[in-house]
């Protein structure tokens, strides 16, 4: 049984002696189990994809979960000495055990903070993820065995002649990334923010020709002033022939929470997800089954850290080189060089970790407008979990090991596990480009120094896409779409004082309810002034409750 994908069934198909015809016609399924034959637990580093895959062998009593390096598709598991469960939601667990599971206290505050996304757990004690690029082996009574078959780090540095080398090579496996996950009878969706991943991804649709071309959506919603016309220069380009435009605060419904419960069996950690809700809505109305995300860039294709290759170049003494890349005319580049050398010599060759000015209001800002109970926060340690959280993106020295270390976090599988869920209550099925394994390893094979050149990051992916993607957005300086024009960005304006009245008991004793009464009387208070400052206020405020709102729904109606 699986909930996959294979995007290498070529050469999938040729490593286990089918023929052309066989394996063109066989389900996923029936590729896993010969890939299981051949290969056994292990056939996971063999197969290109989106998936997770669940194996019994009745006669040995044996159990084989798997799933993808990326963690595209979750699966859960209970285990017990009489009972083993796995499922694609935790729903289907709870419907077995119902309510003879505990629930984590912990996991509770940590969501509290935004802080709940976790390779492994979920807020109940006995039920877990299966972690990406990992298989769960149970036999008979015996206890189940985890295993890593995958690693990111396990890769050779690539060597070519010429630079323009790297850039062939990897526009073709762009190419193919996007390409491969373009197969569906259905009208396709692209989620298209105008940005230089969005854009790559829908670009490299559009372009593979008129038959796919014709049966594009994109997908934007827009808050700032240029978003529209960045979102919309990639489709002019191409005459994507239908555009969807979401503007204006959205406006979502309290059902729009339960679904998220009722679809993953408790809260997504992740507001995109039910935040692209109104992106499915339209999609089921046009029959579009497969959605196109660009999300996966920053952390791994387009990495935005160049800071990190001008450090990692210091360290290694290619001074020269440094010198070369660094933008500005002669006085500009020996200012700046110098400025990295005075770096090296005060964080003890950049390893020497500060919070800087932005990092402490942002956690000033979470810490003073939380509502948990200060022997709560105490308890949990929140405070250290808080500042670990926040400088969990601390550079390192070295391009590569940021990338495996520090973009390669909880964050990226609890994302794709909640969009794919929640995407899966409309029968869409979420695809990403951005994230496919055989992009991610050249990326990480490659030269350091090629994705960095003169103020210009993502310099190879801008130089891959040049001529695919318009050229206002692939040689943009910045992220920067001007000011916004709705409200402060796509938050919901949530009636917390009707949502909040009535508190689960659970929460009634986690939440100082002094401090829950302070929040919901400064957005009232705040709701009645016109001041820019008042607004990021409130919006802050709405942010640590917006949580809280989420847990007491859960709580309420299924825990």
């Amino acid at each position: 049984m699986s909930w996959a994908r294979i995007d290498n069934r070529d050469e999938l198909g040729q490593a286990l002696d089918l023929r052309a015809s066989e394996y063109h016609l066989l389900h996923e399924n029936e590729l896993f189990v010969l890939a299981f034959l051949k290969w056994g637990k292990r056939c996971g580093e063999h197969i290109v994809g989106e998936f997770s895959f669940i194996l019994f062998d009745e006669q040995k009593n044996e159990v084989v979960c798997i799933r993808d390096p990326v963690g595209s598709r979750p699966l859960f598991y209970f285990c017990s000495n009489e009972l083993f469960l796995c499922a694609t939601s935790v729903s289907g667990i709870l419907w077995w055990l119902g309510n003879a599971i505990e629930i984590k206290r912990d996991w509770i505050a940590k969501f509290s903070f935004r802080m709940a996304s976790s390779f492994d757990e979920t807020p109940f004690r006995k039920v877990f993820k299966l972690p990406p690029a990992h298989y769960l082996h149970l036999k008979g009574t015996t206890s189940a065995t985890l295993d890593k078959y995958f690693d990111f780090q396990n890769l050779p540095c690539l060597r070519l002649p010429e630079t323009r080398d790297f850039v062939d090579l990897y526009r073709e496996t762009l190419e193919k990334a996007v390409q491969s996950r373009l197969v569906s009878d259905f009208p396709i969706g692209v989620e298209s923010s105008g940005g230089i991943d969005s854009s790559t991804v829908l670009a490299f649709a559009a372009k593979t020709g008129e038959e796919i071309n014709s049966r594009l959506h994109t997908f934007t919603t827009a808050f700032s002033e240029l978003e529209p016309e960045f979102s919309m220069a990639t489709s002019q380009a191409y005459r994507v022939p239908v555009n969807h435009v979401i503007t204006g605060t959205q406006s979502r419904s309290i059902d729009v929470i339960k679904r998220g419960i009722q679809l993953q069996g408790f809260p997504v950690e992740m507001n995109i997800a039910d935040m692209s809700d109104a992106y499915f809505r339209i999609a089921q109305q046009f029959n579009i089954k497969t959605m196109l995300s660009g999300f996966g860039g920053d952390e791994f294709a387009t990495c935005t850290r160049s800071d990190i290759v001008l450090m990692e170049l210091f360290l290694n003494r290619q001074y020269s080189k440094t010198f070369r890349i660094l933008p500005g005319n002669l006085l500009f580049k020996l200012l700046r060089f110098l400025k990295l050398w005075i770096k090296q010599q005060q964080t003890a060759d950049f390893r020497k970790f500060k919070f800087d000015k932005g990092m402490q209001g942002y956690f000033d800002l979470m810490w003073s407008n939380t509502c948990l109970k200060d022997d709560v926060l105490e308890s949990y340690q929140l405070k250290q979990q808080l500042m670990a959280f926040i400088g969990r993106n601390a550079p390192v020295p070295n391009l590569r090991q940021y990338m495996v270390e520090k973009s390669w976090s909880p964050y990226i599988p609890t994302r794709l596990e909640n969009c794919s869920l929640m995407a899966s209550g409309y029968n869409i099925e979420y695809r990403w480009p951005l994230l496919d394994i055989r992009l991610i390893q050249l990326v990480l094979s490659i030269p350091s120094d090629e994705n960095y050149f003169r103020g210009y990051n993502r310099y190879l992916h801008r130089r891959a896409i040049d001529g695919v993607v318009p050229e206002k957005i692939t040689w943009k300086a910045n992220k920067n779409m001007g000011p916004q024009v709705s409200g402060i960005g796509p938050f919901v304006q949530w009636d917390f004082q009707d949502h909040l009245q009535h508190l689960h008991p659970v929460l009634k004793d986690m939440i100082d309810h002094k401090k829950l009464v302070k929040s919901l009387d400064q957005i009232e208070a705040l709701e009645r002034s016109n001041d820019q400052n008042a607004a990021w206020n409130k919006f802050y405020i709405q942010r640590s409750l917006t949580p809280i709102l989420y847990l007491n729904e859960w709580l309420l109606h299924t825990a």
